[in-house]
């Protein structure tokens, strides 16, 4: 009901029921730049300049006079460029993927500090950003770590890792309960339900990823990544009982074991004796 409230309210307002107006901007302006980049080995911004002037020069876009149309023709052309392009894009999705959850909400972390003190590391963290090779890049691990601790940001520091610490082990075992799920004929029909929505959104999510989408993944993903940590503890429970029995004699292990094997022998010597 709030979904299909706002797509009829986005439709009598604008004319186009889309339940956000963001797509255009999101393809064009953040993701096709990414595999433009890729293709041509430019860095990101200066693709991202080189598709705007491209579009700016576009007869077919300025003939174009309704904003709804115009962001309908910048959508078309977005998947023009990405189907043209393949491979590049699916390796920009692929190597984003794992941001959706190690994404660093910065703005949410530094929200106590000072004004001026939330803008100073707001611009480095955008300098910083900008130069690196890509969205993956740790190479500048060692210097951002250096300047966190030198501008007194210990504590946003120390936060920052177990946050990446906690995401990169909830990503693994949620990847590992998928498997799981999939491996056992009673829960496949689970484990392929959790492994198509989970892939579709991870896909959406990743051409152009954030801490804030991560929200819109949990409620599926946490249901994998607990059944992964159930399954290892029952795991490690059975181990932990079999190394208990072995180290006990076997007469007991047998009684344990084989609770009712006395009552059969008992019941097995009074048939041959009768």
């Amino acid at each position: 009901l709030i979904v299909g409230g706002w797509m009829v309210r986005n439709n009598s307002v604008s004319g186009s029921p889309e339940f956000a107006a963001m797509s255009s901007i999101h393809l064009y302006n953040y993701y096709v730049p990414l595999v433009i980049a890729k293709k041509q080995g430019i860095g990101y911004e200066e693709a991202r300049v080189n598709l705007a002037n491209e579009l700016k020069a576009d007869p077919e876009f300025l003939s174009v006079d309704t904003g709804t149309d115009r962001q309908s023709y910048i959508i078309s052309k977005s998947v023009r460029l990405i189907l043209k392009n393949p491979v590049q894009a699916s390796l920009v999705l692929l190597e984003q993927a794992p941001l959706v959850f190690l994404n660093y909400p910065q703005n949410a972390a530094s929200l106590f500090l000072s004004d001026e003190r939330r803008e100073s590391l707001g611009t480095y963290l955008s300098d910083y950003v900008g130069n690196k090779s890509s969205r993956l890049d740790i190479s500048g691990y060692p210097e951002l770590a250096k300047h966190y601790v030198s501008g007194g940001y210990g504590l946003l520091l120390l936060h920052g890792i177990f946050y990446k610490l906690f995401y990169l082990l909830f990503m693994v075992s949620g990847a590992a309960g998928i498997v799981l799920l999939l491996r056992r004929r009673d829960t496949r029909a689970q484990g392929i339900f959790y492994f198509v929505v989970i892939s579709y959104t991870l896909l959406m999510f990743s051409t152009w990823p954030s801490g804030r989408l991560r929200m819109g993944i949990l409620p599926f993903y946490s249901v994998a990544t607990a059944y992964c940590a159930v399954w290892f503890w029952n795991l490690s429970l059975s181990k932990r009982t079999t190394a208990a029995l072995l180290g006990l004699p076997s007469s007991i292990v047998t009684k344990i074991t084989h609770p009712r094997g006395d009552a059969q022998s008992v019941t097995s010597e009074s048939d041959r004796s009768a």
